[in-house]
């Protein structure tokens, strides 16, 4: 593994890349270019002019390097690593209509504000495969994925979607957009206003999810739809906390069988609400929320639930 820092603005696969800031180091031989690899802007303004495959890209100046700089892309491609920012934007993509730029690794927003680590500037597509996809430290304003342009699309497969200060995928108030995340956990954040997920004007966002939490600050929900149309969610337990719900704005929820909703008790417990029985499963007499059952008792001693059909 090694870490190497743009020498001069120019494309990704023309510029000398040198393991010294400075130079006077090793220099890279692009087709050389290892999955274990860094590269760092080194504050220069760099063209993604193909695919990428290293460990990550970044503008954070990597401890040795100069801070700032900036990845721009125009063209469908691929980037198979990490995208680590620093204190200003570290991916700005045009990708245009019928375009798509993949990202196949996790994206981490940075330390400043509007420091995101992919500012989607085009109406093209962004697809994110990989594990993380946080939001920026320090600002709210600092995301991981931040849509500026109308008719934008963004697709997540991720493990975690995260706010932290800021929020992991928000947008401006640009009309058309559409947003499809798939994840194993969605979480608010830990400063005020920091949902993880912000949609506004007519976007249409579609979740499919197995929790999503809200954060530890008011304000700070899981996913916050501030949409003429409603936010759909799928499969999803919602996990309130003391100052924050998971959802807000305008949701459809879509939940399965097993789906459940968790709030707080005034003793700092908590209860989980289950999705609503239909009658006929549950027990004559027994009354579920709304829903009193019509299922005859076979004794005195049955649970109030369904049994199977057809006993042993």
């Amino acid at each position: 593994m090694a870490t190497y820092f743009a020498r001069a603005n120019g494309n990704i696969t023309d510029i000398e890349w040198d393991t010294a800031p400075g130079g006077g180091g090793t220099d890279l031989t692009w087709a050389e270019l290892q999955a274990t690899d860094i590269l760092c802007a080194n504050n220069h303004t760099i063209t993604i002019n193909g695919a990428v495959t290293c460990a990550r890209i970044s503008n954070n100046g990597e401890t040795i390097g100069t801070a700032g700089g900036v990845f721009n892309v125009a063209i469908s491609t691929t980037l198979a690593c990490n995208i680590v920012t620093g204190a200003v934007p570290c991916v700005v993509s045009t990708v245009g209509v019928g375009d798509t730029l993949t990202v196949n690794g996790s994206v981490t927003g940075g330390t400043a504000a509007n420091a995101h680590a992919i500012r989607h500037d085009g109406a093209g597509t962004i697809a994110i495969r990989g594990t993380n996809v946080y939001g920026g430290t320090v600002s709210p304003s600092a995301k991981a994925v931040y849509l500026s342009t109308a008719n934008a699309t963004l697709t997540v497969v991720a493990v975690t979607v995260r706010a932290q200060s800021g929020h992991a995928i928000h947008m401006a108030n640009v009309a058309g957009c559409t947003i499809t995340v798939t994840a194993t956990s969605i979480l608010g954040g830990n400063l005020g206003s920091s949902p993880a997920i912000r949609v506004l004007n007519n976007c249409v966002l579609t979740v499919t999810a197995t929790t999503i939490n809200a954060g530890t600050l008011y304000g700070t929900c899981g996913i916050t739809a501030n949409s003429s149309n409603a936010a759909t969610i799928n499969a999803a337990n919602l996990i309130a906390t003391d100052v924050a719900m998971p959802v807000d704005g305008h949701i459809r929820y879509v939940p399965g069988s097993a789906n459940y909703i968790q709030m707080r008790t005034t003793d700092d417990a908590t209860l989980n609400f289950p999705v609503q029985l239909a009658a006929a499963d549950i027990r004559e007499g027994v009354i579920s929320g709304t829903v009193t059952g019509t299922v005859p008792w076979l004794d005195a001693g049955c649970t109030p639930y369904r049994l199977p059909a057809r006993l042993p």
